[in-house]
């Protein structure tokens, strides 16, 4: 164990360095890692405004070394097999995406850390920052959001967020994220209709519907 990023460089040939703190130091530790000259892995998201990340990028550039953030879905079979189909349009092209991510709340956080706006930027930064990556690489930038947020009495922080993403070339995609007070086991899944047919990723894998009765069981493996 090292006090620093700096000290453990000193005693090891180091390739990589994995940034898994939590977000409000996620800034100080990649800067440190780009100044010993390391190629960076930062846990997501990669900062809570959109002027320390850009710092972070700056800094990484600087040194000449690369930086990645743990934005992990794009790298999933599932995804893969989304974009696949997006983009080969063999059920026409998406008309709603619904996507969801909910989990109980996650009071195991070190000092509640995650339940701390100013340290984790809480819902929509943590856990709904994987939906909207892949919402916003599959389908574009929307134009405009609308979202309700609920809580129970005395929460500090909305404990449940439904988002509307609209768009102007008449696509739309709503979101669910939630931290619910229920022991509910961590839930992760979405579907994209399409004009011939829809595509549904859940438990049991990713499953394709077209208009025309066949049913297709993507492998995943």
């Amino acid at each position: 164990i090292y006090e620093s990023i700096a000290e453990a460089c000193a005693e090891h040939v180091i390739d990589v360095i994995d940034i898994c703190a939590p977000t409000y130091l996620h800034k100080a530790l990649v800067i440190e890692a780009a100044k010993q000259k390391k190629h960076v892995i930062c846990e997501k998201p990669v900062a809570l405004c959109l002027k320390d990340a850009k710092e972070m990028y700056d800094a990484a550039e600087e040194n000449g070394v690369q930086l990645y953030i743990a934005q992990v879905l794009q790298f999933t079979r599932e995804v893969e097999t989304l974009r696949e189909v997006v983009a080969d349009q063999r059920y026409g092209k998406p008309l709603d995406g619904c996507f969801e991510r909910l989990t109980a709340c996650p009071k195991w956080s070190q000092g509640g850390w995650l339940l701390d706006k100013e340290k984790s930027g809480l819902l929509p930064f943590d856990l709904h920052i994987h939906d909207l990556d892949v919402i916003v690489s599959m389908f574009g930038k929307p134009d405009d959001v609308i979202y309700t947020e609920c809580a129970g009495e005395g929460k500090a922080y909305a404990e449940q967020y439904r988002f509307q993403y609209i768009y102007h070339n008449g696509m739309n995609v709503c979101a669910e994220a939630a931290w619910y007070n229920a022991a509910i086991p961590f839930t992760a899944r979405w579907r994209v209709y399409f004009e011939r047919g829809m595509l549904i990723c859940d438990h049991s894998g990713v499953t394709g519907y077209s208009a025309d009765g066949e049913v297709t069981r993507f492998d995943l493996s």
